[in-house]
């Protein structure tokens, strides 16, 4: 529970809100000789190392179809595969979790990830991609290798278990993941639609006549004007003629 909440959840939340803040952050490049102080001319080189431009990547748009969301579930099951080896290398071959070779496996894969997502989502989202790219082909090999590995030297662990269970677990798992994308694509279609509601409200309160100081001084001026001050005492003047008949009337008969 807590490893779901604290590191997994929290580090997704940190990880979607520097992808926002980058998005929309401008960068200004300049040279290194036109900057005084020392501490500019730090920030300067370690700036060299983030990228210019930072292009957002949307996994699922509310027009999505459905091969979009099986994609992007194969993608979700393979990395819970990634992290299920990393269990099982640590349980089959007694590795301790402080060790280097850890540690290093799990940079490793971090490094190979990076540019395996990135084709796989053009694959996915660009029609004019008609391959998987090398990097995402080296990953999945390396994962299945990993996989086999497991399969292999923990055959005795693996024969331990009940295959009902496993199969029932594989099948939560599918399902799941499923489920926890078609989730996060309706929350992000029911966002969006209202967006384009409150545009499409301040479109119409921005196309309604706004009274600005010219027309208020002839809005002003008009009712000022001598023909419309008669019009308002004629029209007092009915009114108080009228008053006095009801009363009239109304005394007449209580007599």
């Amino acid at each position: 529970m807590f490893d779901v909440i604290l590191c997994n959840g929290l580090g997704i939340h940190i990880g979607m809100w520097i992808c926002k803040k980058m998005e929309l952050r401008t960068y200004h490049w300049e040279s290194v000789k036109d900057i005084q102080s020392t501490t500019g001319k730090i920030r300067r080189a370690v700036l060299q190392l983030t990228p210019e431009t930072w292009t957002a990547n949307k996994w699922l748009d509310p027009n999505s179809s459905f091969m979009r969301v099986v994609g992007v579930t194969i993608l979700v099951i393979l990395f819970q595969v990634t992290e299920l080896n990393t269990f099982f290398l640590k349980h089959i071959f007694h590795v301790p979790t402080n060790h280097r070779l850890t540690f290093g496996r799990i940079v490793f894969i971090g490094m190979i990830s990076a540019p395996a997502i990135k084709q796989y989502y053009s694959y996915i989202t660009d029609t004019r991609c008609t391959r998987l790219g090398t990097q995402a082909w080296v990953y999945v090999a390396i994962n299945m290798c990993e996989l086999i590995v497991c399969m292999k030297f923990g055959y005795t662990l693996i024969v331990q278990t009940q295959t009902s269970l496993l199969v029932y677990w594989f099948i939560a798992l599918a399902l799941s993941s499923l489920a926890a994308v078609y989730i996060f694509a309706k929350l992000l279609k029911s966002r969006l639609g209202k967006k384009e509601s409150a545009a499409s409200n301040g479109k119409t309160a921005s196309s309604c006549p706004v009274l600005t100081a010219n027309n208020l001084a002839v809005h002003n001026k008009v009712n000022s004007s001598p023909d419309n001050h008669g019009d308002s005492t004629t029209s007092r003047n009915k009114h108080n003629i009228r008053s006095r008949k009801t009363t009239i009337g109304q005394s007449e008969r209580k007599n």
